[in-house]
């Protein structure tokens, strides 16, 4: 019995042993994994450190307003969708070749006059054999466009038809002086009256062959200076109203505006319309024959701006719409507000074909906000191609083409029928490579056309000619383990 006790006491002992053993080399594990733990989260993290330390002087070189860096941020905002190293180098540092930095850019995205792609790009830091990688997202953005904004009528060559002989044209040629109403009197020797606010002031032009004939009548903002300078200076406004007409002075080249073609996804106009009450238009769309059976119809841009497609194949003629646009304004963080635009994008469908717009004088294109009235406009009929628009007499006073239109190949054609409501035809801007202006054969006729300029709500003058490059950085993450 004794024997028996030894032995289980024997064996316990053993097991005990045995189980402390086991304990003990089990927190030597621990305690060995621990430390090798710590020895490779302290490398990680010198890895990380200069990753970010990169990523931080990247990010200032991206943010920085210096001229220099403007090359850098067009390059990169205009690299390959595929992964690409960048290349860089730190003046006495001995860690250059542990540090890789790539970049990629997303497909790009295109609204109106501004487009705009996703840049990813890759820092990675070696330390001791560990690496590590941030990734940070940048914005890229570019605006382009004409200089829509500075003119209220721009032709290389602007002329003028009486009785309607196209084989006598007679150059119209637009003056430096100012009034205070259509009728050109009260002479505006000030300038200062010019943007002061409350002045609205007129211009003309017209022709010189005989009798003088005053064709254009230009109605100017009151808030609208281009090139403002301070004092004003008549040079502020000799590019408001201009026709070259081949007298010696260099063409201005209107340059193109940045818009896409539309892809297979893009939907046509008619298939957005789902009925006569519910003509609502929110997204980009193609014009299509269907529309022809439509009568009013609203685009309303809610996130984007809104373009329409308008493919020509011939000849298109927009007829008996009343075409309005709405939307609703952006706020950011900041209480900037922007509002969205409408586009018209006109293009020949065949380029081997010569192509014309017209838009029948029973239309109404305007913003909606308060019909034909409003101070600024949203809407722009724009053709970086050899289009010919055509404006046919309108049939009622109230109606009018409330936009910029902008087509500096194409020739306008404008048979203008002014009566007491002429100015409701256009609100906006005329640009053409030529603007031809028919007289009406109506006895009552005057010869006088006009236009009034009204501003862009979110550019100011000139701002459409230029081009600017955004980056912000949205985001940096730490990237897996390489």
């Amino acid at each position: 019995m004794r024997k028996d006790k030894r032995g289980m006491a024997l064996i316990t002992a053993i097991a005990v042993l045995a189980l402390m053993l086991i304990l003990f080399g089990g927190l030597a594990m621990i305690y060995s994994s621990q430390v090798s733990r710590n020895k490779l989260e302290h490398e990680q993290s010198q890895a990380m450190l200069l990753a970010q330390s990169y990523t931080e002087m990247l990010n200032h070189v991206l943010e920085s307003p210096n001229s220099n860096d403007e090359k850098f941020k067009e390059t990169l905002g205009n690299i390959d969708s595929r992964e690409v190293e960048i290349e860089t180098t730190l003046n006495n540092s001995e860690r250059d070749d542990d540090i890789t930095i790539t970049a990629k850019g997303d497909r790009w995205k295109t609204n109106g006059n501004t487009r705009t792609r996703a840049i990813e790009i890759k820092v990675t830091a070696t330390v001791d054999n560990e690496t590590r990688s941030i990734i940070s997202n940048y914005t890229y953005q570019e605006v382009t466009g004409g200089g829509v904004p500075d003119y209220a009528v721009y032709g290389n060559k602007v002329n003028y038809f009486k009785n309607g002989d196209m084989e006598k044209p007679e150059p119209i040629l637009f003056n430096d002086n100012w009034y205070l109403n259509k009728n050109k009197s009260g002479l505006i020797n000030d300038l200062a009256l010019l943007s002061d606010g409350t002045t609205t002031a007129y211009k003309v032009g017209g022709t010189d062959n005989g009798p003088a004939i005053n064709v254009f009548n230009i109605k100017k903002d009151p808030v609208i200076a281009p090139n403002q300078s301070d004092p004003p200076i008549a040079a502020d406004y000799e590019n408001f109203a201009k026709a070259i007409n081949n007298n010696g002075e260099d063409t201005t080249i209107m340059p193109a505006w940045t818009l896409s073609l539309p892809d297979d996804s893009t939907p046509l106009c008619s298939n957005l319309v789902k009925g006569y009450y519910d003509n609502k238009i929110t997204e980009s769309c193609i014009w299509d024959e269907g529309m022809k059976d439509k009568d009013d119809v609203t685009f309303y841009a809610e996130n984007d701006d809104i373009i329409v497609y308008l493919p020509i194949e011939g000849e298109l003629t927009i007829e008996n719409y009343r075409i309005y646009f709405d939307k609703i304004p952006l706020i950011d963080e900041n209480g900037e507000v922007t509002v969205r635009q409408l586009y018209f994008y006109v293009y020949p469908a065949n380029s081997d074909k010569p192509a014309k717009l017209t838009i029948d004088g029973k239309v109404t294109i305007a913003n909606s906000e308060i019909a034909g009235m409003s101070k600024c406009l949203d809407i722009f009929f724009l053709c970086n191609d050899m289009v010919d628009l055509y404006l046919p007499e309108f049939e009622y006073g109230y109606n009018q083409l409330e936009a910029y239109f902008y087509f500096p190949k194409g020739t306008i054609v404008w048979d203008a029928v002014p009566d007491r409501n002429y100015k409701n035809r256009i609100r906006g801007c005329l640009i053409a490579d030529e603007i031809k202006i028919l007289e009406n054969k109506n006895d009552s006729h005057k010869g006088i056309v006009g236009i009034d300029y009204i501003p862009p709500r979110e550019l100011d003058s000139g701002a459409s000619s230029e081009k600017t490059i955004t980056f912000k950085l949205n985001s940096y993450e730490e990237g897996g383990k390489s």
